[in-house]
Parts: C-alpha cells; structure tokens; sequence
C-alpha cells in the first residue's frame, strides 16, 4: 500500500463515491460506520490493510457477539473500499474477504428456540412456516414444480 494514510485514502474514498457515483447518502453513512467499526478494532489510525487485518477484524467483532448477517454487511462495504484501492492503485492485490455463512431462519429458530419463547406469537408463527412448508413439498410431489399455493 502507498505511504498516504489509510484514513485520508479513506476520505478519498468517500468523495468519488458521493461525486463521481453519486451514491446516496444512506450508501455513505453505510461505509463510515464499516470503518469506524474496523478504527475500534485496529486504533484510530488504522494501518495499510492486509488480508490478515481485516481477517482480525472479522474475527475481533465475531467475539463481540456481532451476528455474522451484520458482520458481512461490514465485510461488503470494506470490500468495496479495497477494490477502490486497488483499482487507484494503492494496493498491489485486490483484498477481498467472503462472506460469513448465515444460517436460515429456520435453522436459526431450531438452533435457538429460546430466543423466541418470549413472543406470544412464535408458536403460531412457527406453525404456519410449517404448514407452508409441508404444503409446499406435498404440492410439489403430486404437482410437479407449476404447482401454486393459496393462501389459507
């Protein structure tokens, strides 16, 4: 990376994607709090960027208990800022981080039923999904795949 600091390279950042893209302002917003979020983990003055310091970060804000939905809306905005600095010259190699895999809602409601024992309407809620489901899968067995549900 070039001797400009990370953070003016930051700012930079920010004026061609609001002049030049024309990015609307909640997109800005959206990339200043992915860097501020990285600046907490790496120090205010963040250093030039690896791929083994944005892995720290991802790591860093998993054991914060950061969800990994939140973490790759961090990870997709950072990674916007790396390909910038690739494309302008300011890293060698483009710095791409994946994505964490998110588990679906409903494998996220098997794994942690608890979290919604307090919603009085969970049960029915959870009821419904599975009617759904089921009629999904029976529809398709005798239907083929133009089979289309209607509503209760």
């Amino acid at each position: 990376m070039d001797p400009l600091s990370t953070c003016l390279l930051f700012e930079q950042f920010l004026a061609q994607r609001r002049y030049l893209k024309n990015v609307t302002p909640s997109t800005l917003e959206w990339y200043q709090t992915a860097f501020k979020a990285l600046q907490k983990v790496l120090g205010a003055d963040v250093p030039p960027l690896t791929k083994s310091l944005l892995q720290q970060f991802v790591v860093a804000i998993r054991l914060r208990g950061v969800q990994p939905v939140s973490c790759n809306t961090y990870i997709k905005a950072l990674n916007a800022f790396c390909l910038w600095l690739h494309e302008e010259g300011h890293l060698a190699e483009r710095l791409q981080l994946p994505l964490l895999k998110v588990p679906d809602d409903l494998s996220r409601v098997a794994a942690s039923p608890a979290m919604f024992l307090g919603d009085p309407g969970f049960a029915e809620l959870a009821q419904l999904l599975l009617d759904r489901t089921a009629a999904v899968q029976h529809a398709s067995a005798f239907s083929g795949p133009s089979a289309t549900l209607r509503r209760p």
